[in-house]
């Protein structure tokens, strides 16, 4: 009798110990979501910000490509000034 008491107690505890490790893993899956959305969300920010960053690059390389232009020909136009004034002296 005392060796099933003992075996009862001994499973009870079990049975407890099982219980909790059941609810840690439960807490921990919900953490683990958690963290899951929060990454997707971070990462879908990451995103957003690449896409912004490469459209300001490429607007930035137009307007430089368009105050060089602007650049080159006003000087192409002094200097065809310059030629045709010294054409005519």
């Amino acid at each position: 009798m005392i060796s099933f008491n003992k075996t009862a107690k001994a499973v009870s505890e079990k049975e407890k110990e099982l219980e909790e490790r059941e609810g840690l893993i439960e807490e921990k899956g919900r953490e683990l979501s958690e963290k899951q959305a929060a990454l997707a969300t971070v990462t879908m920010k990451i995103a957003d910000i690449e896409s912004l960053v490469e459209e300001v690059a490429d607007t930035a390389y137009e307007k430089a490509c368009e105050v060089v232009a602007d650049t080159v020909r006003a000087e192409t136009q002094k200097e065809d000034i310059r030629v045709v004034e010294d054409y005519k002296k």
